[in-house]
């Protein structure tokens, strides 16, 4: 079995490389909001043992289940597609459940 490689160059229009660019900006505001936000949780699970904060901070989908309540909070988030927004809370909580891992 043969595998090729074919390398593309990627050059978007302008305007599509803002439109990408202001997207991506977008990305990085969430992660550090909900960085943010993971920091009370934990404080705030620190201080009450509430299971229901526990379950938001160290859940897989906990994170990501809070960006309902932020796309209404900050209606900027819905020039993003869902996907990219998901992802980057995903990626939040895979790294708050490995630094976890780590600490035990």
């Amino acid at each position: 079995m043969f595998n090729a490689v074919l390398k593309l160059t990627l050059e978007p229009a302008p305007e599509d490389a803002e439109t990408l660019d202001g997207q991506s900006k977008i990305c990085n505001w969430l992660y550090n909001h909900l960085v943010e936000k993971a920091s009370l949780l934990r404080q705030e699970f620190c201080e009450t043992q509430n299971s229901d904060t526990a379950k938001t901070l160290y859940t897989e989908r906990g994170l990501r289940n809070l960006l309902p309540k932020i796309k209404k909070e900050k209606p900027f988030l819905k020039v993003v597609h869902s996907s990219p927004l998901k992802n980057t809370a995903l990626r939040l909580s895979d790294a708050i459940q490995s630094y976890q891992k780590t600490k035990k």
